[in-house]
Parts: structure tokens; sequence; C-alpha cells
């Protein structure tokens, strides 16, 4: 089962000849994720936050379930600058870290790495996907791309 990432520029919402509102995002880079990789997207941005002290967040919609209240009331869009200061800040903090160094994200009370190695691997293996995926969003955000989950 996945989710999938949007990055997009723009957006519209039209109505089908069955009269329903649907989400339709143009200039479209779209990625399906499995639902268990959507834990590293979560921890690059949680420790963004952390590191530059503001909110950084995906928005969940459904392209059809979401769709009228995003016509009545618009669709809240990602900020590329914060995107861009917050995962710069993560990925150089994170390549600082020393071997099996797990810190604590203050005022979270979680910790970067999950220590269930069994499900999630070891902390190097850790590492490298929560800056894959921080990679991708940078280089989109770069690109002045906003991102939507898609709830399924």
């Amino acid at each position: 089962m996945s989710r999938t990432l949007h990055a997009f520029k723009s957006y519209k919402v039209k109505i089908d000849m069955g009269e329903n509102y649907e989400i339709h995002y143009e200039d479209d880079e779209d990625y399906d994720i499995a639902l268990g990789n959507w834990h590293y997207i979560y921890s690059a941005l949680q420790y963004a936050e952390y590191l530059i002290g503001m909110e950084i967040d995906i928005p969940m919609y459904d392209w059809l379930d979401d769709a009228y209240e995003v016509h009545e009331n618009e669709m809240i869009l990602t900020d590329s600058g914060l995107f861009i200061r917050g995962l710069e800040a993560m990925i150089n903090n994170i390549n600082q870290l020393h071997k099996n160094e797990n810190p604590l994200i203050d005022g979270h009370d979680w910790y970067l790495y999950n220590t269930d190695e069994k499900q999630y691997g070891t902390f190097d293996k850790q590492k490298e996907e929560i800056i894959w995926y921080a990679e991708k969003l940078l280089k989109w955000s770069k690109q002045g791309l906003h991102f939507v989950e898609e709830r399924n």
C-alpha cells in the first residue's frame, strides 16, 4: 500500500460530467511512496522544524473527497522557501552526526532514528533514507513546487 506525494506548480478544481469536484495538479511530479517510507519524510521534516524553529508540514488531501472544500476555500500550499531553509539545515546537520549518534529532538520527546532495527534498519540505513527523501523534497522546493500527500 502506498500514498502519493504530489509536487506541483499549481492546481485546479474541476467538475466532471457527473458534477463531482476533482482536484487536478498541474506541472505535477507524483511519486508513490510506501506507507512505511513516509516515516522518513516526516522524520526529515520534524528534524528540520526542530533545527529552524518553524513548522514544516505537507498537507493531506483526497483529490475527490476534499475537492469541494478546496474549491470553496482554496488549498493550503507549502512554502518553498521554508522547505529550502529547513531541509538544507537538516541535511547539513544530519551529515555531521557521528556514527550511531541519535539526537533527542527537544520539545518533541522523540529521537531522530527509530530504535526498532528489525523494522527500520540500522541508524546508517535510516540516515540514508532520510537524506534521500530530503534531497528529493529540496530539489523540488528549489523548483518552486508545492507538496501534497494524497489520501487513499
